[in-house]
């Protein structure tokens, strides 16, 4: 079975064109910082009140990370707070209720135009089992997307258990809408002042999406 991950308009080439856009050049390292939000057309979340949330930070590209790093948990901890802040509850991973989004964070650690495949060790099978924890299905996702080096994405993933088939085959595909993203760049060296930079952008991701408030 492949899970499908229904991504919105890539934003990776409007981070690029963006960041040479200033024509009295950067200041600082915070002028380079750009902040891009998508929200689906497709996405209501009216009804949306709960949010589960991985505790894992997924590097795309070549990295021999296998902990969380400093700036993972800048990264985890601060889309937690912000959802928190904009009042949706959270579920544990332990938890038998079933999250009605799932906020997904990644960090690209290479330029390229990158085929990725299981980068979840399985996608998530939130809900589907003894607590919603992943993975559940131990079955791969496929795609591909350009990157540019340094960009931090979160994801929120509407959590969609309905739309699974009554029996799973390896042919079997099933969707998984992304429902709403950020981006932002210009990591690549993850020190205290790129983390203080991170926790400021991932910030105004939400500041800028008030539809998200409940």
């Amino acid at each position: 079975m492949k899970f499908l991950r229904l991504k919105m308009l890539s934003l990776m080439s409007v981070l690029a064109f963006l960041t040479a856009c200033d024509p009295q050049g950067p200041q600082s390292a915070d002028d380079y910082d750009i902040v891009i939000t998508n929200v689906s057309p497709d996405a209501d979340f009216e009804n949306k009140m709960t949010f589960g949330m991985p505790w894992k930070v997924i590097h795309v590209g070549d990295t021999t990370e296998s902990e969380l790093t400093e700036m993972d948990l800048v990264i985890l901890n601060t889309v937690k707070e912000e959802m928190l802040a904009k009042n949706w509850e959270f579920i544990e991973e332990n938890d038998s209720r079933k999250p009605d989004v799932v906020a997904l964070c990644y960090s690209v650690t290479t330029t390229t135009i990158y085929t990725w495949w299981n980068w979840w060790g399985g996608y998530p099978g939130w809900g589907w089992g003894p607590g919603w924890g992943y993975p559940w299905y131990p079955y791969p996702i496929q795609g591909v997307s350009a990157y540019q080096k340094g960009t931090i994405t979160v994801e929120l993933a509407d959590n969609v258990p309905t739309q699974l088939p009554a029996t799973l085959s390896e042919d079997d595909s099933v969707a998984i809408p992304i429902l709403w993203e950020g981006l932002t760049n210009g990591f690549t060296t993850n020190d205290k002042d790129e983390q203080r930079r991170a926790e400021k952008n991932i910030r105004q991701m939400f500041e800028q999406s008030p539809y998200l408030n409940k």
